[in-house]
């Protein structure tokens, strides 16, 4: 088999088209499948100047009578052929990203200039737009061969690639978002010894998933879970209700934010939130949760952190165990005939039609945090009395992530995981002590909650002398 790459333009590919100098073998070829966006979608590409595959041409020798000529048929690329055609014949216009701004990136859709060439046809495109599309280059891959069987067989492996998933287009966007969640669910790569390997991804999808997606050839579906959580948890966070979380609202998610911060602020509490469900759950011995069961968990633990004090940490392991248990339950109850809150209120929206829209993501959610709230003890967290965030790193830090009251009885343990640490009022508020670093002390969640109203001198000179510094410090 021989091969020649060329360069050919649309306006010449056309022609060859129209001549019949380009054919189609029906044996092995398939009809015209492309539907009317794919082909408006594929000229838009021609006009921003965006590279499109390599064409694949058959020379093959025809004869007519006492005649021979060279014939070209087309081993791929026909539908963007009839695509570039159709259009050059007037039987479409195009897309207007501002009509049709779901199926644009939001730096098109909302760019300053409008689309020069939106909603018209072939015949009514600017003199500049026009030269731009006859004269596009395309790259044409000539193949020459005597075997017949060579041919099929390069149509067959050309079309035999698996088509890429959803999430992998998504990962192909440009913009930020696209990159904080490759890093957050990793990438499945070949590394200098060309072993498969994972690169990237937060521990939770290594740790807290069965079955584990941060294994090679199923980080795709860690950067989709990866993907919704996220999505939820930012609408939660700007007061939206909850979207759907299908593969549309994700591609719009992405489109919204080109310009994430992958080193930002944002960025940093979503990995922070990430974090402290690992640390939190550490050896959580619970019934695989679900996707959809993580999901709505995050969003679950966003509203936690934003409204109470962080004692019902202490019990969030058990009551996830609990939960898990009656979903079991009422599934097994449904079996029987008999109908209970918690199917009809959770797990009977888990299935079906529609299971991952936005009306389902909100009545999920609803009964999830309603149940969960009735069973944990919750401590309202008063604004007057909430210390910054970055001050409870610094506190953890000096104290070398011993608990201010490691040397009292009530304490679990000397030593806290930074996850499970909360800056205490050494004097309580109702005594006149003030939110402040002279004031404050890090302790265990289950210390801070244990202590409640009470006044508890620190006693520890380490812990004094850590104290002593910051407030200098500060």
């Amino acid at each position: 088999m021989k091969t020649q790459i060329e360069r050919w333009n649309v306006e010449t590919i056309c022609k060859f088209w129209r001549d019949g100098a380009l054919r189609v073998n029906h044996e092995y070829q398939r009809a015209p499948s492309w539907n009317r966006t794919q082909k408006q979608m594929l000229i838009d590409s021609v006009l921003r100047r965006y590279s499109l595959p390599l064409f694949f041409f058959h020379k093959k020798p025809r004869s007519f009578g006492n005649q021979t000529i060279d014939q070209l048929e087309v081993i791929d690329g026909q539908q963007r052929i009839l695509a570039l055609v159709d259009y050059a014949d007037g039987e479409f216009d195009l897309l207007d990203p501002v009509k049709h701004k779901n199926r644009f990136p939001k730096f098109i859709s909302s760019a300053s200039e409008p689309c020069r060439w939106a909603d018209r046809t072939h015949g009514q495109l600017d003199k500049e737009d026009l030269d731009c599309l006859n004269t596009a280059e395309l790259q044409v891959a000539i193949i020459e061969t005597g075997v017949d069987d060579e041919v099929r067989d390069l149509f067959v492996r050309l079309q035999g690639g698996s088509p890429l998933k959803p999430q992998e287009k998504r990962d192909a966007l440009p913009g930020g978002m696209a990159q904080f969640i490759k890093s957050l669910g990793g990438e499945t790569v070949h590394d200098e010894d060309q072993e498969v390997v994972v690169k990237g991804g937060h521990e939770f999808f290594a740790s807290r998933l069965e079955p584990k997606l941060s294994t090679p050839g199923r980080t795709v579906h860690a950067r989709q879970l990866a993907a919704q959580i996220v999505l939820q948890l930012d609408r939660d966070r700007s007061e939206r209700p909850l979207a759907a979380t299908n593969n549309r609202s994700l591609d719009e998610f992405y489109h919204e934010h080109i310009g994430f911060q992958v080193d930002g602020a944002e960025a940093e509490r979503f990995l922070e939130l990430f974090d402290d469900v690992c640390q939190t759950l550490d050896n959580l011995r619970v019934p695989p949760l679900t996707k959809t069961d993580w999901i709505h968990l995050f969003v679950l633990w966003q509203r936690l952190q934003q409204g109470f004090t962080n004692s019902w940490k202490n019990e969030i392991k058990s009551t996830i165990q609990k939960f898990k248990s009656e979903v079991i339950k009422a599934r097994k109850a449904v079996e029987a005939g008999e109908l209970n809150p918690m199917y009809t209120g959770y797990a009977m929206h888990l299935s079906g039609r529609g299971q991952d829209g936005a009306e389902k993501n909100r009545l999920r959610q609803e009964f999830f945090d309603r149940w969960f709230v009735n069973e944990l003890t919750l401590v309202q967290k008063d604004p007057s009395r909430i210390f910054p965030e970055r001050l409870r790193e610094r506190f953890f830090d000096a104290q070398e992530g011993f608990c201010g009251y490691f040397d009292h009885d009530f304490c679990p343990k000397p030593q806290m995981d930074y996850g499970e640490t909360e800056l205490h009022h050494i004097l309580p508020h109702h005594m006149g002590g003030r939110t402040e670093v002279s004031n404050a002390v890090a302790v265990h969640a289950y210390c801070n909650g244990h202590i409640g109203k009470r006044h508890f001198p620190v006693k520890s000179n380490l812990i004094l002398n850590a104290l002593s510094h910051l407030a200098e410090n500060h």
